[in-house]
């Protein structure tokens, strides 16, 4: 009983995977039984690392190393990448309400907000209002 259970619970997620895939990604980030960790590491003196405190401190020591810090009046000058006409460059970008309407009407459900803090559904819910001049 339970089996068939959980068969029909998977088949449902499976076909409604278009829909909700976020369903379906959380059921299999359930079911994954591996845990990512780091280590065992040694120091330099070749002594394992056992304490996380010690691992972080390990880690931050070797990237802190191997990146550098640029001052800020060394800073390479900027090219410009552009090699056409003046007239050809991109100064004006005209954006219709039919297209930002048809973008909103194409967001998908249940994916995660931008750095906006906008959820997909209040978009699409909100479209003709947004639209408006």
């Amino acid at each position: 009983l339970v089996k068939k259970a959980k068969k029909k619970f998977e088949e449902k997620l499976a076909k409604n995977i278009k829909q909700d895939s976020k369903s379906f990604f959380a059921y299999i980030r359930e079911k994954k039984v591996i845990k990512d960790t780091v280590g065992p590491l040694k120091d330099e003196h070749g002594n394992v690392v056992t304490t996380d405190l010690e691992t972080a401190e390990l880690l931050n020591e070797y990237f802190a190393s191997v990146f550098t810090l640029e001052k800020k009046g060394q800073l390479p000058e900027m090219q410009n990448v552009y090699r056409g006409e003046k007239d050809g460059e991109l100064l004006c970008i005209n954006i219709s309400e039919v297209i930002v309407r048809e973008k909103l009407s194409n967001l998908k459900p249940g994916k995660a907000p931008g750095p906006d803090k906008m959820y997909t559904t209040m978009l699409k819910e909100t479209n003709s209002s947004q639209c408006s001049k």
